[in-house]
């Protein structure tokens, strides 16, 4: 990072996320990937920040995991994709982890990933 004139890094999990299908198996992985992702930030607050991943669309897992990340790990971002298994940000049913989100003012960083749901069947739709 020196060497490249680059002051801090920040370590964010990519597609495809941690959601495997299995929720159980995501909540695990998540923690596995946020507590090796923390260690960095810890030994170097200065340099090294990162996003942390959430178990969507469990949400009541993703409302723990952010739990022990603000509180144990105290880090205040998250990366979240924007469809977990067809789920998108928007529905109803994440509303509580959002809320969570603004009550802690968590930094929140987008990641696009693919939609469940291949476009061209959407345009095959016909209207009467």
């Amino acid at each position: 990072m020196d060497d490249a004139g680059i002051d801090v890094a920040i370590t964010p999990i990519s597609t495809p996320g941690i959601q495997i299908g299995n929720d159980k198996a995501a909540r695990d992985l998540a923690r596995r990937v946020n507590e090796i992702g923390a260690q960095p930030i810890q030994d170097r607050t200065e340099r090294f920040g990162g996003f942390a991943a959430l178990p969507l669309p469990n949400v009541e897992g993703a409302l723990r995991e952010l739990e022990y990340r603000l509180d144990v790990l105290k880090s205040d971002c998250v990366v979240l994709f924007s469809n977990a298994r067809g789920i998108y940000l928007g529905d109803a049913r994440v509303r509580p982890l959002f809320a969570e989100l603004e009550r802690h003012a968590v930094v929140v960083f987008v990641h696009p990933t693919a939609s469940p749901t291949p476009l061209p069947a959407l345009w095959d739709c016909q209207t009467p």
